[in-house]
C-alpha cells in the first residue's frame, strides 16, 4: 500500500502528537527527571527562529523534524519517524525540505549532533554528505 505523506509545518496544537513521538524515540528519552515534556514542545513551536515539520498520513503525524535557524548556520534539532512509517522516504522528505528551505535563505552551513549509538541517523546523515565533525561529550547536571 503507497502512503501519501505530505511535509507541513508544526503548529502549536500538533504538541501532544509530537511529544508522543519523542517519547517512543530511545534516542530522545533521556536521564530519569530529563525528558521532554508539553511545555519543552510548545517552546520549540514558539520561537521564531525555528521551524518544526511535521510529516502528515492524512491528518495523523507520522514524523517531525525540529531545525533551529542562526544568522550563519542551521542546527538540525531533532528528526524522528514513527517506527512503522519507517523506510518509506519520510525521513528523506524532511530532510530535502529543510535543506531546501536553508539554500533559499542562503546559508552555507547545517549542523546535526546525534547519538554515539544512533547508528540510523549516522547513516542517513553521511548518505546525505554531512560529514563528522569534533566529537564531543554531552553532560547534565540535575538541580
Amino acid at each position: 500500500m503507497k502512503i501519501e505523506i505530505r511535509i507541513v509545518l508544526a503548529k502549536k496544537k500538533d504538541a501532544k502528537e509530537i511529544l508522543k513521538l519523542y517519547m517512543g524515540e530511545k534516542y530522545l528519552k533521556g536521564m530519569k527527571g530529563v525528558e521532554y515534556d508539553l511545555e519543552n514542545i510548545k517552546d520549540y513551536l514558539g520561537r521564531k527562529t525555528n521551524k518544526f515539520y511535521i510529516a502528515l498520513d492524512g491528518k495523523k503525524i507520522v514524523g517531525c523534524m525540529l531545525v533551529e535557524y542562526y544568522i550563519d548556520y542551521v542546527y538540525l534539532h531533532t528528526t524522528v519517524v514513527r517506527k512503522d512509517y519507517r523506510n518509506q522516504g519520510i525521513g528523506r522528505a524532511m530532510f530535502d525540505m529543510a535543506e531546501n528551505d536553508v539554500k533559499r535563505k542562503k546559508i552555507k552551513i547545517i549542523e546535526a549532533m546525534t547519538e554515539i549509538e544512533n547508528t540510523r541517523i549516522k547513516r542517513i546523515l553521511a548518505q546525505r554528505n554531512y560529514k563528522k565533525g569534533n566529537k564531543f561529550v554531552y553532560y547534565t547536571k540535575i538541580l
